[in-house]
């Protein structure tokens, strides 16, 4: 059996297991056992084929649940039934239609209570699950496909002291021209275009475009211009902004930088230091409520993509199909991630970080 380096941190858990499976025998029954047979549902994923891999990384992420829950659920912390159902769509599989279909104790509500995540609050395409997905921000669907509204990036930088900085950096006093701002990946030239645009993000829903004023950045009015500044890859980033006083403290500046992303996270994509490099991901409102956390996106999407797989098979094999399918690669990338990103994203929720 090929052990999977992804895994090797949640394996360590099974013998000093977190939260309530520490204390409690058959918590720790259920948390073990869960996660010895997710591990073996992802080592399976990983030598099938495209045609059938979403149905073992989802039963994988099912199983995760379990022991998520084993260990951080209140009582009744035992799921049972996936508490989502899906309406496949043959015809055009990212219109297939993922519903909430509560019921006590069922494992996708049960396992989003357990690591603070909204549910889902109502009935949501494949392709809005996918685009919100801040793991598949590289990915996008085919033009053809349909548009959905992705995850925003948030750069935060560390939020945090530096090393060896004195004790009440925090508290020192900081001064602005009455703003805190960001740059986004969002389209708009006016300040009217970017309330639009962002009016779809819960977190970005007081945030206002910004122009360029005598002393510095001020909120734009309906037809002012916004700043806008390339970024390394060439993409125009509107900057966008909350109102912060003129005088503050880094600490409060902080939280204000914060309030822009719906979560935060290390970045991966820079080096490890200390205090970590942080991003943000501005999530969108999904079926008129907020965004469940990434690894429900990824537990709503899985389901569905397994569901056409095992019940819409000639549609899958289509989807998939290199030679006639523009979904066929993405759908590929969509899949690898998975493998790649699942692991890390239940250790976090594991450990209740």
């Amino acid at each position: 059996m090929t052990r999977l380096t992804g895994w090797r941190d949640i394996r360590a858990l099974r013998a000093a297991p977190p939260g309530e499976a520490a204390r409690d025998s058959e918590r720790k029954k259920t948390f073990v056992a869960a996660l010895r047979q997710a591990e073996e549902l992802a080592e399976a994923a990983s030598s099938t084929s495209y045609a059938t891999k979403a149905l073992p990384l989802f039963y994988s992420l099912s199983q995760a649940g379990r022991a998520i829950a084993a260990a951080h659920l209140p009582d009744p912390w035992r799921l049972r039934w996936h508490g989502l159902s899906v309406r496949e769509d043959a015809e055009q599989i990212l219109d297939t239609i993922v519903s909430p279909a509560s019921r006590a104790q069922d494992s996708y509500q049960g396992t989003a209570t357990a690591i603070g995540s909204p549910g889902l609050s109502g009935p949501t395409s494949l392709g809005a699950l996918w685009t919100a997905n801040p793991d598949l921000l590289e990915v996008s669907p085919p033009a053809t496909a349909g548009q959905w509204p992705p995850a925003i990036t948030i750069p935060l930088g560390t939020l945090k002291p530096p090393p060896g900085s004195d004790p009440g950096y925090g508290t020192s006093a900081v001064s602005t021209d009455g703003t805190v701002s960001t740059a986004v990946d969002i389209q708009g030239t006016t300040g009217a275009e970017i309330t639009t645009a962002l009016c779809g993000y819960p977190s970005l829903r007081e945030a206002f475009g910004v122009k360029q004023g005598l002393m510095g950045g001020e909120e734009a009015g309906p037809s002012d211009v916004v700043v806008r500044s390339d970024d390394r890859f060439g993409r125009s980033l509107a900057t966008i902004g909350l109102p912060c006083p003129s005088t503050t403290t880094m600490t409060e500046m902080w939280d204000r930088q914060r309030a822009f992303a719906s979560i935060v996270e290390t970045d991966r994509a820079q080096p490890r230091t200390e205090p970590p490099q942080l991003v943000g991901f501005a999530l969108p409102e999904i079926a008129g409520g907020p965004s469940p956390h990434p690894l429900m996106l990824w537990w709503a999407l899985l389901l569905g993509l397994s569901s056409l797989t095992r019940y819409e098979p000639a549609a899958w094999s289509a989807a998939i199909d290199l030679d006639a399918s523009e979904l066929a690669v993405p759908l590929e990338q969509v899949l690898e991630i998975a493998e790649d990103r699942l692991p890390a994203r239940i250790l976090e929720s594991l450990r209740g970080c």
